[in-house]
C-alpha cells in the first residue's frame, strides 16, 4: 500500500514523498528509523498550504489562570508523560499524539492544551517549542528535556526519565500534604484559643470573644491566607523564574538538591543528543535548558561555546558548577576513552540515585523544619491560654487582685 509523507531531519530540511508498506504503522516507524521527525503520514497527498510553521514570539507563553494557585498534580503529570511516549516510540505523529491525549490526558488543563497543539503540529509546528508556551505545566526544565527528545528523536528515554521524575515527586506528596493540614490546623488553633477563656470572666464575655474574634483573630487569618496566596501566585508567574533560579543557590539544602536535579537532567539530555550524532559542542548548548535554571544553563552554554573553538572537556567541565569532582573525572575520561554513551549513562544513572536521596531528605527537613516553627507557636499559644484560663478563673471567683498581685502586676 502506498502512503505519502512529509517528514523533518535533524537540520532542519523537510523531506517529502511517498513510500510503499503494509500498513501506516509500518511507514511511520520506517521513517522514524531514519531518524526523521514525521509530519505527516497519509494515503492522500499532503494538502497544500501545511508547511512548517513558526510560533510568533508574542505567542510563546501563555499564563494558565487556574494554575497561578493549583501546582500540576505529579501523577497527573506522570502519566501524561507515560502515555505520550508511548505514541510517539510506536512512530505516532506529533499531532495525532496531541490529538488523542486532548482525550485521553489524565486533566482537563492538560487535555485544553493538547486540544490547542494539535492544530499548530498538524501544520508541521514543533511539539517540543509548543509545549514550553505552557511553562506553568512544562517547566524550562522539561522544556529543555523535551527540546532534547525531539532533537535526538529519543522520545521514549527523555518520556521515561520525566515520567520517573514526577512519580517520586507524587510518592512522597502525600507525607507533605498531611503535614501541611495538620500545621494549618495548628496554627489555626494558635491564633483562636489564647483568648477563648475570656469567655467566663465576667468582665468580657462570649459577645467581647465573637467581636475580638471578628475584627482581630479572623483578619489575622485572612492576612496569613493573603500572604500565603500572594507568594505563591508571586512564584508560580514564569517570567519571576530567574528571580527564583538566582536566589535558590544562596539557599544551602536547596542549592544541593538544585545542583543534583540539574546534573541528572543534563547528563540524560546530552546523552541522548550525543546518540543521536550531534556535535558535543552543539550537544553542550542543547543541553543547557535542561538543567532548568538561567545561572546554570549560562555556564553550560558558555561551555559549549568553548567546545566549539576546540577547548576540551576536561577543561571545560570545571566551569559547570553543578558538577562534583567525581562526575567531572568521569565526563572528562568518557570524552577521552570515547565511551561516551556508556559515560553519559553511568553518571545519569549515579545521579538519578543522588537525586533521589536529596529529595527525601529534603522532604523531611522541610517538614521537621516547619514542624519545629509550628510547635513553637503551639507552645506558645497553650502557655498564654492557660495564663488566660486562671485569670478568668480568678475574674469569675472575685479574687483578681490576687491573681495580679501573684503575676507581679
Amino acid at each position: 500500500m502506498q502512503f505519502y509523507y512529509s517528514a523533518r531531519t535533524d537540520d532542519g530540511q523537510t523531506r517529502s514523498g511517498s513510500l510503499d508498506a503494509p500498513t501506516r504503522l509500518a511507514a511511520l516507524k520506517s521513517l522514524a528509523d531514519q531518524g526523521w521527525h514525521v509530519d505527516y503520514v497519509g494515503p492522500q497527498p499532503l494538502r497544500a498550504g501545511r508547511e512548517r510553521v513558526e510560533v510568533p514570539s508574542a505567542q510563546r507563553q501563555r499564563i494558565l489562570p487556574v494554575l497561578l494557585v493549583l501546582r500540576p498534580w505529579p501523577g497527573h503529570m506522570s502519566n501524561f508523560y507515560h502515555q505520550l511516549g508511548q505514541l510517539l516510540s510506536a512512530g505516532i505523529t506529533a499531532h495525532e499524539a496531541a490529538a488523542a491525549l486532548s482525550q485521553r490526558a489524565p486533566s482537563p488543563v492538560l487535555r485544553q492544551v493538547m486540544g490547542e497543539l494539535a492544530p499548530e503540529l498538524a501544520a508541521g509546528g514543533s511539539f517540543a517549542e509548543g509545549l514550553a508556551r505552557y511553562p506553568q505545566l512544562f517547566p524550562p526544565e522539561d522544556a529543555g528535556l523535551l527540546r532534547a527528545a525531539e532533537r535526538s528523536g529519543d522520545w521514549p528515554g527523555i518520556c521515561s526519565e520525566l515520567e520517573d521524575w514526577y512519580s517520586r515527586i507524587h510518592k512522597g506528596l502525600i507525607w507533605l500534604i498531611l503535614a501541611r493540614t495538620y500545621y494549618t490546623f495548628v496554627i489555626v488553633l494558635s491564633v483562636l484559643i489564647p483568648f477563648f477563656p475570656k469567655i467566663i470572666d465576667p468582665a468580657f464575655g462570649l459577645h467581647w470573644y465573637v467581636h475580638f474574634m471578628l475584627t482581630r483573630l479572623l483578619p489575622v487569618l485572612v492576612s496569613l491566607f493573603a500572604l500565603w496566596l500572594g507568594s505563591r501566585i508571586f512564584w508560580s508567574l514564569p517570567h519571576n523564574r530567574p528571580l527564583r533560579d538566582r536566589l535558590i543557590l544562596y539557599v544551602p539544602v536547596a542549592r544541593t538538591f538544585e545542583m543534583r536535579a540539574a546534573g541528572l537532567r543534563f547528563f540524560r539530555a546530552l546523552g541522548s543528543l550525543l546518540h543521536a550524532g550531534v556535535d558535543p559542542g552543539e550537544g553542550l548548548t542543547l543541553a543547557a535548558d535542561a538543567t532548568g535554571n538561567v545561572v546554570l544553563a549560562a555556564a553550560v552554554r558558555g561551555a559549549g561555546e568553548a567546545v566549539r573553538h576546540g577547548a576540551r572537556i576536561e577543561d571545560i567541565s570545571a566551569g559547570l558548577p553543578f558538577l562534583t569532582f567525581n562526575q567531572r573525572s568521569t565526563l572528562a575520561t568518557a570524552f577521552q576513552a570515547g565511551r561516551l554513551d556508556e559515560g553519559l549513562r553511568h553518571l545519569a544513572d549515579d545521579a538519578r540515585e543522588q537525586t533521589a536521596g536529596k529529595l527525601q531528605q529534603n522532604r523531611f527537613l522541610t517538614i521537621g523544619a516547619i514542624g519545629l516553627v509550628v510547635t513553637i507557636l503551639g507552645v506558645i499559644a497553650v502557655v498564654i491560654g492557660w495564663l488566660n484560663v486562671y485569670s478568668a478563673m480568678a475574674a469569675r471567683a472575685g479574687i483578681s487582685d490576687i491573681w495580679q498581685e501573684l503575676q507581679g502586676k
